[in-house]
């Protein structure tokens, strides 16, 4: 990787993109509700950038501790963490 593209990455990996107020209350909604339709919340999450990086950025940090692989996309983050840390995502996230 040139050093261009690798500063990118490094600063990009670093970035906090922030979430839409209107999606973070969806999902706080929908997440409180023990029979969510899991795909309708993925949808959600996968249509804004800041809850698609911090569940994405979440996963893969738990990866090192309890996974054995990068998770990539949210449907599988979102069966691997349950429904109890899906309802704790959005504390904290900048809007």
């Amino acid at each position: 990787m040139n050093n261009a593209l690798a500063a990118w990455v490094k600063r990009l990996d670093q970035a906090c993109i922030p979430a839409l107020e209107a999606n973070i209350e969806s999902m706080r909604q929908q997440a409180a509700n023990e029979n969510v339709d899991m795909s309708r919340l993925a949808a959600l999450i996968e249509s804004d950038p800041g809850l698609t990086l911090r569940l994405m950025r979440y996963i893969n940090n738990l990866r090192h501790k309890h996974l054995r692989s990068e998770i990539t996309n949210v449907r599988n983050a979102l069966m691997m963490l349950g429904l109890t840390h899906v309802q704790q995502l959005p504390e904290g996230l900048s809007t």
